[in-house]
């Protein structure tokens, strides 16, 4: 059971995230909203933007290990915690959603790393050829105040949703509400979102999720619409070889 709830969480932050960076980039070509800029780049020694993918050899160096090459995001969630892990997750098929299907991406995680004294666990970096483009990781409560202490207040937002939840014994159906806190600091194209969740599970219990991310939204555009078009390149090759087994229909 315990394993069925690091797997959802992985796929939720997943989903939330990139929704989130979707709708981020969208937003920014229908409608640029002014934001307080600041000097964020990255997280520690990670630069969006500048930091190159040969920093991956410099790390397994420094935790003393090998990269693990896996497309099974569970592989995680076995050695959640413990330290000196290095993933890269590649995509199972062009219709895997969990991980990028552009070829010039490149996505590692590493299970836990120490920046400025603070534990960063399930530290995810993706690098569009072969130059760092996205950061994410589990957040914390001393994770949000260290990027306000250092890059200032943040724009501040709150989103509900309403949910139902059936109660199994009751029989009762009572309606929650989802919300989504998000804390965010801009400069130019980078910008990083700091979101805490508080949601309702699926025996509509109090769930708290907090998770950091920090991408150059321009780049996730680019990763975006190379992804959609090898989906869609994709689907035409499946129907042509489903016209070609009708063929004789």
């Amino acid at each position: 059971m315990k394993m069925k709830k690091y797997v959802f969480f992985f796929f939720l932050a997943i989903l939330v995230i990139n929704f989130i960076a979707s709708d981020n980039a969208l937003s920014k070509e229908k409608s640029p909203k002014k934001t307080k800029q600041c000097n964020i780049e990255g997280l520690g020694i990670f630069k969006i933007g500048k930091t190159n993918i040969s920093i991956i050899n410099d790390l397994e160096n420094e935790l003393n290990t090998k990269v693990i090459v896996t497309s099974n995001s569970l592989e995680l969630y076995k050695l959640t915690g413990m330290p000196n892990h290095i993933f890269q997750f590649i995509p199972k098929s062009e219709s895997d959603y969990q991980f990028s299907i552009c070829p010039d991406v490149k996505e590692y995680v590493i299970s836990v790393y120490n920046i400025a004294d603070m534990k960063i666990e399930k530290l995810k970096l993706k690098f569009y050829k072969d130059v760092l483009f996205s950061i994410s990781c589990d957040s914390s409560k001393e994770l949000e105040e260290a990027l306000k202490l250092k890059y200032g207040e943040p724009d501040f937002s709150v989103r509900t949703e309403s949910v139902s939840c059936l109660y199994k014994y009751t029989g009762n159906k009572v309606t929650y509400e989802d919300k989504y806190y998000t804390s965010s600091w801009e400069n130019g194209n980078i910008k990083a979102l700091n979101t805490f969740m508080v949601w309702h599970g699926d025996k509509c219990e109090n769930m708290f999720t907090r998770f950091l991310n920090i991408d150059d939204y321009k780049t996730s555009e680019i990763v975006r619409k190379c992804e959609d078009k090898i989906r869609q390149q994709h689907k035409v090759t499946e129907n042509q070889k489903r016209v070609e087994k009708l063929k004789d229909f």
